[in-house]
């Protein structure tokens, strides 16, 4: 795995923000901040696997620790975790579910995180969450009557 980040900043740096780099099958892919395009899809996908493990794990608190063991949303996403990874890469699902392993899972989502500011990201997350239950009961509620 390849980590590669030039303490040299430039203008370009500046309006594209942070990105982190990991080389897979000996190809260097990019981790890099959410951008507009893919913001719904990837919040969509990672409101779904947190609300999964919220159903799964009721005890477990949805802040930054809950990151601490990344295994365990690895887990949870299960078939979410290719379109996941696809979008996060900007690289072909069909080429990662082949190419990308366990470990360098783990490395991507991990610096996906990191890139992307944790906190903001999960306090982002949260509030989706709490609008799809929110509308989940108001429909409910409004089927009933």
């Amino acid at each position: 795995m390849v980590d590669e980040k030039e303490d040299k900043k430039t203008d370009m740096d500046v309006l594209v923000g942070e990105e982190r780099k990991i080389k897979v099958a000996g190809k260097v892919l990019t981790v890099k901040e959410v951008g507009l395009g893919n913001q719904t899809k990837i919040f969509k996908i990672l409101a779904e696997v947190l609300g999964e493990i919220g159903r799964k794990y009721p005890q477990m608190e949805l802040d930054k620790t809950s990151f601490g063991n990344i295994i365990l949303p690895i887990e949870v996403a299960g078939e979410k975790l290719p379109p996941l990874l696809s979008l996060i890469l900007d690289e072909d699902e069909e080429w990662l579910k082949e190419n990308l392993k366990l470990k360098e899972e783990v490395e991507v989502i991990s610096k996906f995180l990191e890139v992307n500011d944790l906190p903001f990201l999960i306090s982002e997350i949260k509030r989706v969450i709490e609008k799809v239950k929110i509308s989940s009961a108001v429909v409910k509620k409004l089927t009933i009557n």
